[in-house]
């Protein structure tokens, strides 16, 4: 019996050990790694074909720079990347682990994009347009802002207002339009539809994307006009790291923040970040107390932790804002020594949770929640200069507190195959709006949006050089009975070089709260009112863009052509309805149409950039008037920058025209008058040294040298100003020159 048992557990051992064999002799190994560095390449694709699979086959690599091929008398391998040089190999005899080295481009030309997407992927193979700012560019320009880092992008102005701040006009939409987000949470706070791009430091943001066109279906309806959305940097590559920056500006900005991270068993991830920014103020003329540019003062914070998994993580975090402006008024007759001041204070508190959870190598859950608080105030006070007294004002309606509560929740289901007909992205998301203030009627209102949607990713080529994104957006509203919202987007690689990209969707948005029921007293002169009989804005958006992206050993070349045409119907804006009254309107039909060059290229020591689009503009406030022409306003920029690695210096020098704006608008008398922006040029330049073996980083450089401030405006213009005697819209504080340190450990 014992003999017995011992030749079963022998026969059971070869057995076993010829299994295994068999197993490990199905597959080979092939490892693709840096030709210089020999470091893993992750995400390299590889496609395949052997004499026992005729047909090509796809396949991604792992973190570790490895796929696994079946064994074959002979493979023809190619190996793509968008930061190497595409790579092919014969290999007769594929019996065991083989290395593919690649040599890296100059150029990474299409960078990586998350934003709307079902996984990060290169730029190239999205089915969007997306441009990205990463770090180091913002770093180099002395960014501080969203609206400094974008400044030099094609189809997109900025313009100020004294108490709403910066916002920003995105292929002639602006406002409510472009959702602003971080990590693909909306942030909130906006006033008078637009959100003061000021109150949005990049002190923690790896990459800025700016996705051009609708992505309704994806992030619902306040993305009708585009999206930017910015995303926070990663950390966990070291045990320790701290960051701190320091950044002044002869304006009379001081800025200073401080990140420090830390990593425990390459599981737990630890940050926080703290910050302070200074602004004096900025007036054309020097001696006057008032400011056009209003004296602001920021403490910012951000607390996160990090679980990272086999397969998954979970990123949780809080931050804090917190912004006092300070509109000084100017001294009064007939002694000069008292003045009325008006102090905006907001607060932010966004708790956001971030979840991604992977079923196997084909399906991941992502999961994205955050609640935020936002609390605007408005204190206004009789100053003494003689006695240093502060006296609050108690008329009616100079102080105000309102108070906005926001609940947000987008859970999506999406798989991730290789060699499939078919990918999916399925999602749900849920949004609830409150807001509490003395300036609406019923001291409280609120909104309540929920949407179920679903993308889906068809590849009816072979090596998927097609992808087909139907996708639908199901909306429901507590308020409004809301359309079904679609786009079908599509990515055609024509060739290895050139690829194809078009879009059509169709945009929806629902008034909000503010537009709806709150009162906003600006000044004795200024007060604008909700409207609760508002209709919702629906859209209609087309695009077509071509690329070429051409990698060679010694530079790279990128040239993109687009088109574009928008329809918005039910336009909500602000009219003018006696001396001082504003209320917002539903006032007919916005279009814009326009056509965009951009040519990109870079060598060892000089990268080159310059682009131009002819935009145009046709505003129709009722149907009767339909003779009524196209205003187009051309754009042009140019940013070449040079680098010396031997002495670790870079110049960066960055020009943009902006052309004349025209428009048209709708008078008290029912007449359309004309209107215009008037064109202007701006300049920048800046020099940067990495030291101490490239721990500090020093930037020098100076800003708007042709000394842009405000610019002649005429009447109303769409997304600009609501105001028809303004003279002079503000564009800049002037010629600044400014100074950054970056010390990274």
């Amino acid at each position: 019996m014992n003999k017995l048992k011992r030749r079963w557990k022998y026969w059971f051992i070869v057995l076993f050990s010829l299994t295994s064999v068999e197993v490990q002799s199905q597959t080979v190994q092939i490892n693709i790694a840096h030709s210089e560095t020999k470091e893993p390449i992750e995400n390299a694709h590889i496609s395949f074909v052997s004499k026992q699979n005729t047909k090509d086959l796809f396949l991604i690599s792992d973190s570790n720079g490895n796929i696994f091929i079946p064994l074959s008398d002979s493979v023809s391998l190619t190996i793509s990347h968008i930061a190497y040089l595409t790579h092919k190999v014969f290999i007769e005899h594929l019996h065991s682990d083989y290395t593919v080295f690649l040599k890296p481009v100059v150029f990474n030309l299409s960078e990586f994009v998350i934003t709307a997407q079902r996984h990060i992927q290169p730029q190239k193979e999205s089915v969007y347009s997306i441009k990205t700012i990463d770090a180091e560019k913002i770093n180099s320009k002395g960014a501080s802002t969203i609206n400094e880092a974008l400044s030099n992008e094609l189809n997109m102005r900025f313009s100020y207002r004294p108490s709403f701040g910066s916002n920003v006009n995105l292929q002639g939409f602006s406002g409510e339009q472009v959702n602003i987000m971080i990590d693909g949470v909306p942030v909130t706070g906006r006033l008078n539809g637009n959100l003061d791009l000021q109150q949005i430091n990049l002190n923690n943001t790896e990459r800025v994307e700016v996705l051009y066109g609708p992505v309704s279906v994806v992030y619902g309806s306040n993305s009708s006009g585009g999206a930017i959305n910015l995303i926070s940097s990663k950390y966990g590559k070291k045990p320790y790291s701290l960051k701190s920056t320091v950044y002044t500006e002869s304006v009379g900005q001081y800025n200073f923040s401080a990140t420090a991270s830390a990593v425990n068993r390459s599981k737990n991830i630890f940050a926080v970040s703290v910050g302070r920014n200074f602004f004096g103020g900025y007036s054309p003329m020097d001696t006057s107390r008032h400011k056009l540019w209003l004296q602001r003062e920021q403490y910012f914070s951000d607390i996160s932790y990090t679980r990272l998994f086999k397969k998954g993580e979970i990123r949780t975090s809080i931050s804090y804002f917190n912004e006092l402006m300070k509109d000084r008024g100017e001294l009064r007759p007939p002694y000069y020594k008292t003045a009325f001041d008006t102090y905006y204070g907001t607060q932010r508190i966004i708790a956001r949770t971030h979840a991604i959870w992977n079923f196997g190598k084909a399906y991941h859950l992502d999961i994205t929640s955050a609640f935020s608080i936002y609390e605007r105030n408005r204190k206004k006070f009789f100053r003494d200069l003689v006695s240093l007294e502060y006296i609050p004002v108690n008329t009616i309606g100079e102080n105000d507190t309102s108070l906005t509560y926001e609940y947000f929740i987008r859970p999506i289901f999406a798989s991730k195959k290789q060699n499939t007909f078919f990918n999916f992205q399925a999602g749900t998301e849920f949004l609830y709006s409150e807001l509490s203030t003395a300036r609406i009627v019923n001291k409280k209102e609120d909104v309540t949006e929920y949407a179920v949607f679903l993308n889906t990713f068809i590849y009816p080529l072979k090596n998927n050089k097609l992808t087909v994104n139907p996708g639908i957006r199901y909306i429901q509203n507590n308020r409004y009975n809301a359309p079904l919202v679609y786009a079908l987007n599509f990515n055609l690689q024509f060739t290895h070089d050139i690829t194809l990209k078009g879009s059509v969707a169709k945009g929806y948005r629902a008034p909000n709260i503010k537009e709806l029921y709150l009162d906003f007293y600006f000044s004795e002169s200024i007060q604008v009112y909700g409207n609760s009989q508002l209709k919702a804005e629906t859209s209609n958006h087309y695009r077509l863009s071509a690329e070429w992206n051409k990698s060679y050993e010694k530079q790279a070349w990128f040239i993109e052509v687009s088109t574009f045409y928008n329809h918005l119907t039910n336009m909500i804006t602000t009219a003018q309805t006696n001396i001082t009254q504003w209320n917002y309107i539903n006032i007919g039909n916005f279009y814009s149409q326009g056509y965009s060059f951009l040519l990109r290229n870079k060598s060892k020591y000089v990268e080159f950039i310059a682009g131009s689009n002819y935009t145009g503009f046709l505003f129709l406030p009722s149907k009767e008037l339909q003779n009524i022409n196209y205003y187009f306003s051309p754009e042009f920029i140019c940013n070449p920058s040079i680098k010396l690695p031997k002495y670790k210096l870079f110049f960066d020098i960055n020009y943009k025209y902006t052309g004349k704006l025209a428009s048209q608008y709708l008078s008290q008398n029912n007449e359309v008058k004309q209107s215009y922006i008037a064109d202007y040029h701006t300049v920048d330049c800046s020099v940067k040294r990495k030291l101490w073996k490239e721990k500090l980083t020093f930037v020098i450089g100076v800003k708007n040298i042709l000394n842009i401030t405000n610019v002649p405006i005429q009447g109303r213009v769409y997304g600009y100003s609501s105001a028809k005697d303004v003279t002079s819209l503000p564009i800049m504080w002037g010629r600044t020159g400014f100074i950054s340190l970056m010390l990274e450990l």
